[in-house]
């Protein structure tokens, strides 16, 4: 895949990206033992480039580690050093797209994290990806499928929903660290009665407000 514009560091040091690579033995690639997190910056002149919510991801990237047992292997301090390190290295204004993965590390060809004696952790910046604006004006179209992402009994009763639901609903949107809130037109080709909708445009206006709450 393309590499340009990529900073990669592993364990700490920085190495080309086109070079990264880990052990075939690691059990992050031969189990999917492991653990991310997509942290971004935000900028507005003349600040460049801070960080955005940080500590919250970071919330999350430890809780997630706890869940699986793994031990993560910097402190959290350690981790935004590299990540602010790795995000200062990319090149240009724009802002920048941060996964810190960690995974459990080399091993035997077993299930058991026993014989894993020090995780493993990856850092990757990038530009932040630019979506249509379009996106944002009018909204995007969503296909829902069949495949369901977890198992049911893995899914609370309480938060399932039906697609029939979602195709019926007044407005919706979709949100990531990465794309922020995205109002949605149509699911399944049915369009919503408004896109972006009223409390789209006001959750749109509060998110922006607290972005720039945050950096100033």
């Amino acid at each position: 895949m393309p590499t340009t514009g990529m900073i990669v560091f592993l364990d700490g040091k920085e190495v080309p990206a086109s070079e990264a690579k880990i052990s075939i033995f690691d059990h992050g690639f031969l189990f999917g033992d492991s653990v991310y997190e997509v942290v971004r910056t935000v900028s507005a002149p003349p600040i460049v480039r801070r960080l955005f919510c940080f500590d919250p991801h970071m919330d999350r990237l430890e809780a997630s580690a706890r869940g699986i047992a793994l031990s993560l292997p910097w402190s959290r301090s350690d981790i935004r050093a590299s990540v602010e390190r790795a995000a200062g290295r990319v090149e240009g204004r724009a802002d920048v797209y941060v996964r810190v993965i960690v995974t459990r590390g080399q091993g035997e060809l077993d299930l058991a994290p026993d014989s894993c004696k020090a995780p493993a952790t990856v850092i990757i910046a990038k530009p932040l990806p630019v979506y249509p604006r379009e996106w944002y004006e009018r909204g995007i179209a969503l296909r829902l499928v069949a495949t369901m992402r977890n198992p049911s009994r893995a899914v609370s009763p309480s938060i399932k929903s039906g697609t029939e639901d979602l195709r019926k609903a007044d407005e919706a949107f979709i949100t990531s660290t990465t794309k922020d809130l995205v109002p949605v037109r149509t699911v399944d080709g049915v369009p919503l009665r408004t896109s972006p909708g009223e409390l789209t445009r006001k959750l749109i206006a509060a998110f922006s407000e607290h972005v720039r709450a945050t950096i100033s």
